[in-house]
């Protein structure tokens, strides 16, 4: 019992102590959480900023360097959702949605690790980042497809 309580407490901090994993063919696909304090990516001109919520809620406010992809985009336009990816140079790509209790940044992540960069899920969302960003930068114009 505690061998096996050691080993998943150990998983678990080894999974904490790695920011990003970087993705390859013979390695296993990760998708790493990010607390909200972690802000850095917002200034980090080799991140990619998706904002998985809705397209009428991205076009209402966004922060302005995001790029919307949905689920869905991504079910019924992968082709477009490519496009988008390949248009700009990054390492590192950061998802958000909503907030803390929304799921579809995870979601759209899974699908996005497969690009072969680092990929993370910001889960504090859009509820703490519209707050780091300022009423003068906040964007309400599209950057979807």
């Amino acid at each position: 019992m505690f061998r096996t309580s050691f080993s998943g407490f150990f998983l678990v901090f080894f999974l904490f102590l790695i920011s990003c994993n970087k993705t390859g063919s013979k390695e296993i696909y990760l998708v790493v959480e990010m607390e909200a304090q972690q802000v850095d990516f917002l200034t980090d001109e080799k991140t990619l900023l998706v904002d998985s919520r809705s397209v009428e809620a991205f076009n209402s406010s966004h922060y302005p360097t995001s790029v919307n992809i949905t689920s869905n985009m991504i079910k019924n336009s992968p082709t477009e959702v490519m496009k988008v990816l390949n248009s700009r140079k990054y390492n590192r790509i950061v998802v958000y949605c909503y907030g803390n209790s929304c799921d579809t940044s995870s979601l759209v992540a899974r699908h996005l690790v497969y690009t072969g960069k680092d990929v993370c899920v910001y889960k504090a969302g859009w509820e703490n980042i519209k707050y780091l960003c300022p009423k003068s930068q906040e964007s309400s114009h599209g950057n979807n497809f």
